[in-house]
Parts: structure tokens; C-alpha cells; sequence
């Protein structure tokens, strides 16, 4: 009997292995392309049969929904510091339909991995890009590494490094917030991505006055040989992939006057390099004006004007549109002469 028995054991457990491993990859395959179907980030990837749209969860997230939406031609790219441009203001000056695709905590490399993104889906009928530049853009040392985690792969041209992503854990989350929005029981995110952070908050000038005291992101202590601004290589390599004539506005962004290096010291230097550097790249890249409003003037020296050091408030974005908006018709007709 125990003979018997102990003969058997191997093939029983070779069954049970078998059809574990079997239910495993069935139920592995189901999950799967149950959210490919339900499409969590509204990416589009796999044709899945869910609407459109995407319930709040972050622009990280929510900017590859965005940014493949038909409705928009143009966009605004960028982190807190160009949150404020106004879409809807852009739109009606300029004729484009622009969508807000920035992203707070974010850097070049991020911000480029969505500007790519929408590219891709918008090649033949691209408006204008607004790409807001700060200190992030004119690191000397090299280095890029995103401040903040970033969810690359839901940005990636592939769509299985884009499936690998998609079972991370948390996204079941996502899938079921998703179906909630579809059913009506959660809200849509808004379409254009404006977030204005001025709404809600209250102005105190003690409180604005403690953040201004601050050190400034330019005050550098030396250089150590020529900065390197890797940045510009990496928005050279996007601007060459665009299709000719598309109308770029690079904006240097505003920031009060203490956030700017003391005249004649090593982060002047820096700043005034690196501006160079990249109107030497719109010089030679077509349809791409620069817009410097990252400078000393009765705007930067206004305590009113921001919250921080780096961050303007609603006026001040008003004046950046309007600066945006000349620089896109000078660039337009810049491609249109001879």
C-alpha cells in the first residue's frame, strides 16, 4: 500500500504544479487584458472599446489622456513654474487649441517624454508648443535625473514596455476610478489641464515675505569650467523631430528679483550662458522665438506679483500669454518669408 502510494506522489504533484501554473497564466492573461480594455490612462494603445477621458489622479497620469486628444492642436509644456499660462487664453489669441501638459516636479527629460507624446499623436496637424524653461533647463553639471518619480512607461512609443507598466499594483486602483468615471459616479478630470493654483489660497505679505528670503536657485558659488546645459542637446534632438514650420515659443519664466544672481556673479554668468545657448538653438531650428521674461524689471521686483520666489501669480500670467502670444505670430511669420 505505501509502496503505492509513495509511486504516485510525483505525478500527483506534477498535476497540481501544472494546472496551478495553467489557472496562474490564465488568470495573469485575463488581468491583463481586462485593463487593456478598460485602458486605465486613457492611452489609447489597444483600440479598447471605454470613452474617452480620465477622472483626477495627477498630471503625471492624466497628461497622456490629454495629450493624444483630438480637440487640441497646441500645448503648453512645462512644470509649476508655466502652470498658470492659461490654455484657453492662448487659444482664443492665437487661433490653436492649446491643452496644459505641465507638470509640477518635473524636469527636461519628463517634460519632453510628454511633449514626444503628443507629437506622436498630433504630427499632422500641430499648431504651436509653448515649452516653459527654468533653472531645471540650465543645469551646468550635467545632470537630469528627475527630481520626481515619473511614470515613463505610460509615455513610452512601445506598447509592452507600456503593458509591463500597467501591472504595477496601484493601477488597479486607476482601472476601477476609471470605470467609476465611465458610470458617472466619479467626476472627469478637466479636459485642458489648467490648474490654477491662485485660486483658493490667500495672498499674506508676511508669509510671502518669509519665502522670499529664501536662496535663490541661482546663486551659484563658481563654475567649475564651462557649464555643459545638456538640456539644449535634448531639445535640439525634439525641435529637428518636429514637422517644419511648427511655431515654438520657449519661455524663460518669470522670477522675483531676489530668486536672480547679483550682478557680476557666477550665477549671472550662468544664466546669461545658458539663455544663450538656447536662443543660439532656436536661431537655428525654424519657426522657434525665445521669450526672456527670467530678468530684472518693474514685474520681477513686485513682492505682490508672487507667492515665492519662483512662483508669479494670476497678473503676472497674464503678461507671460501676451509675451507668448506676439513671440508665436513673430515665429509664424518669420517661416512665411522669403
Amino acid at each position: 500500500m505505501s509502496s503505492s502510494t509513495s509511486s504516485s506522489e510525483p505525478g500527483g504533484w506534477r498535476r497540481f504544479l501544472a494546472v496551478y501554473a495553467l489557472t496562474a497564466l490564465l488568470g495573469g492573461g485575463a488581468l491583463v487584458a481586462g485593463l487593456c480594455l478598460i485602458d486605465p490612462f486613457d492611452t489609447g494603445r489597444f483600440g479598447s472599446p471605454a470613452g474617452a477621458g480620465m477622472p483626477h489622479a495627477g498630471p503625471r497620469l492624466v497628461n497622456a489622456s490629454r495629450g493624444r486628444d483630438a480637440r487640441f492642436d497646441s500645448a503648453v509644456i512645462g512644470n509649476s513654474h508655466a502652470q498658470l499660462i492659461d490654455p484657453e487664453r492662448l487659444s482664443a489669441s492665437t487661433g490653436g487649441r492649446f491643452v496644459s501638459l505641465t507638470t509640477p516636479g518635473t524636469g527636461p527629460v519628463e517634460q519632453l517624454a510628454m511633449a514626444r507624446w503628443f507629437v506622436a499623436h498630433h504630427r499632422d496637424r500641430i499648431g504651436a508648443l509653448v515649452i516653459g524653461l527654468d533653472q531645471l533647463w540650465c543645469r551646468p553639471d550635467g545632470d537630469l535625473a528627475p527630481p520626481n518619480p515619473f511614470p515613463f512607461w505610460l509615455y513610452a512609443p512601445d506598447r509592452w514596455t507600456y503593458v509591463a507598466g500597467l501591472l504595477k499594483p496601484d493601477n488597479l486602483k486607476y482601472a476601477w476610478r476609471r470605470l467609476g468615471m465611465l458610470a458617472g459616479s466619479i467626476p472627469a478630470a478637466r479636459v485642458d489641464g489648467y490648474d490654477d493654483y491662485d485660486q483658493g489660497r490667500v495672498w499674506r505679505a508676511e508669509e510671502v515675505e518669509a519665502r522670499l528670503a529664501e536662496a535663490g536657485p541661482w546663486n551659484v558659488e563658481r563654475l567649475a569650467g564651462e557649464p555643459l546645459f545638456p538640456g539644449v542637446g535634448l531639445l535640439g534632438a525634439f525641435l529637428s523631430d518636429l514637422p517644419r514650420g511648427t511655431a515654438v515659443s520657449l519661455v524663460f519664466t518669470p522670477m522675483h528679483a531676489r530668486a536672480l544672481p547679483a550682478p557680476g556673479s557666477p550665477g549671472e554668468s550662468l544664466m546669461a550662458r545658458c539663455k544663450t545657448a538656447y536662443r543660439a538653438l532656436a536661431k537655428d531650428s525654424g519657426a522657434v522665438a525665445v521669450v526672456d521674461l527670467l530678468k530684472r524689471s518693474a514685474l520681477a521686483d513686485e513682492k505682490e506679483n508672487f507667492w515665492d520666489l519662483t512662483h508669479y501669480r494670476g497678473p503676472v500670467a497674464r503678461v507671460v500669454e501676451e509675451t507668448i502670444v506676439a513671440s508665436l505670430i513673430g515665429a509664424r511669420m518669420a517661416t512665411s518669408l522669403p
